[in-house]
């Protein structure tokens, strides 16, 4: 845990909370809040839709890891060694252990929401995790395709 926080901090928390990403799930959840989160407190609807983003989450941890597992298997030592030297490689695992926790902090809260305490504002930080999770998907999804690319331009 303690590697963690230190990549955090050499990522940078502010370079977190100014992502396109999170201004992009906090202007969505906000918006959302002020209109029509408030239709998905009803029971039923909102036991159906946090069993969807329990779901969701773990799958969503799943694709990080194969995600994480692929890229790391396409790198050869020479280009671990380059990552290092300039500080790089640290910010690749943490893109994706961030994102990992992300999916599972989402599917605690949810579990918590749905089986052991709700609440509504929980229910809307739950809302605004479910909204965050899929644009660090979205970021890791363009991450992987850039170093793929990135990758074979290397080796031409």
């Amino acid at each position: 845990m303690n590697e963690f926080i230190q990549r955090v901090k050499n990522f940078g928390i502010g370079r977190i909370i100014k992502s396109y990403d999170f201004i992009i799930s906090l202007v969505i959840s906000l918006v959302g809040i002020f209109t029509f989160f408030e239709q998905l407190l009803p029971m039923e609807i909102r036991t159906n839709f946090l069993s969807d983003i329990i779901g969701a989450s773990i799958t969503v941890t799943t694709l990080v890891l194969a995600g994480f597992a692929i890229v790391i298997s396409l790198m050869e030592k020479e280009l671990v060694h380059y990552l290092k030297k300039y500080n790089i490689y640290d910010n690749i695992i943490f893109t994706f252990e961030y994102t990992a926790i992300i999916s599972l902090l989402t599917f605690f809260v949810s579990l918590i929401s749905k089986y052991l305490y709700f609440n509504k504002y929980l229910f809307y930080f739950n809302l605004f995790l479910t909204i965050y999770l899929i644009a660090t998907l979205v970021q890791l999804i363009f991450f992987i395709t850039a170093f793929g690319i990135k990758k074979g331009e290397l080796y031409k």
